[in-house]
């Protein structure tokens, strides 16, 4: 589901996957959040997937991930998952450079 979430959304694939972690929302037993790490990325076609609701209105951008992960810390970035999969990442030494000073 990862995979086809990254090319329908992002237009984009991945060579390499990392599970990242796997956090319950809000307390509840029944709902997990798989949370990877995407690496070697290629833009690709997404094909004959029409995007709807939130989808068609996405913007998609590069940006580093120590300013990523800034942005978290510094409470502009506020989505639990992405702030989770930021900081999982670094913890784990699977992306970013040195430990911010926020």
């Amino acid at each position: 589901m990862a995979r086809r979430e990254l090319v329908e959304e992002a237009h984009l694939a991945a060579r390499e996957w990392a599970p990242a972690h796997r956090p319950r929302l809000a307390g509840r037993l029944d709902e997990v959040v798989h949370l990877y790490l995407a690496r070697r990325l290629t833009e690709v076609d997404p094909g004959d997937f029409e995007p709807e609701h939130e989808e068609a209105h996405m913007e998609t951008f590069w940006a580093p991930f120590d300013d990523f992960l800034r942005a978290v810390l510094e409470g502009h970035v506020t989505e639990a998952p992405i702030a989770l999969a930021l900081l999982v990442a670094q913890a784990r030494g699977l992306a970013g450079g040195a430990t911010s000073s926020v």
